[in-house]
C-alpha cells in the first residue's frame, strides 16, 4: 500500500504479516523493530485500532495504546488496554496527561 500511494522511500522499515516476523497477535514484529532500534520497551508504546494490535503489543512487553479510527470498539480495546483514544489528533494530550513529554 505504501508504494501504491508512492510514500514507501519515506519509511526505513516496514514490518507487517510478511516480513518473516509473523503476524499479529504474534509479537514478532514489535520485537524486531525494538531490536532493530535499540528501544528499551518501558518507554515504547504501540497505537492500535485493533484487539489483535493491542495484545500483539503487550506481548512484546510494550504499552499499547487504543485508537477508534478502526471497526473495534472503546469496550473492545479497553479489554486489551486501559488507555484509548478517539483519534491521533489526541495523541499530544494523552502523551501530556501520561507523562510522556
Amino acid at each position: 500500500q505504501l508504494q501504491e500511494h508512492g510514500i514507501l522511500s519515506y519509511f526505513s522499515q516496514v514490518l507487517g504479516a510478511d516480513s518473516g516476523y509473523g503476524s499479529k497477535p504474534n509479537p514478532g514484529p514489535i520485537s524486531a523493530f525494538c531490536e532493530k532500534y535499540k528501544l528499551n520497551k518501558e518507554e515504547t508504546f504501540m497505537i492500535g485500532d485493533s484487539r489483535h494490535d493491542l495484545i500483539a503489543a503487550k506481548s512484546a512487553g510494550i504499552l499499547g495504546v487504543g485508537v477508534l479510527t478502526g471497526l473495534a470498539s472503546r469496550e473492545s480495546l479497553l479489554k486489551c488496554s486501559p488507555h484509548v483514544i478517539p483519534d491521533l489528533s489526541f495523541l499530544p494530550t494523552w502523551l501530556k496527561e501520561n507523562n510522556m513529554i
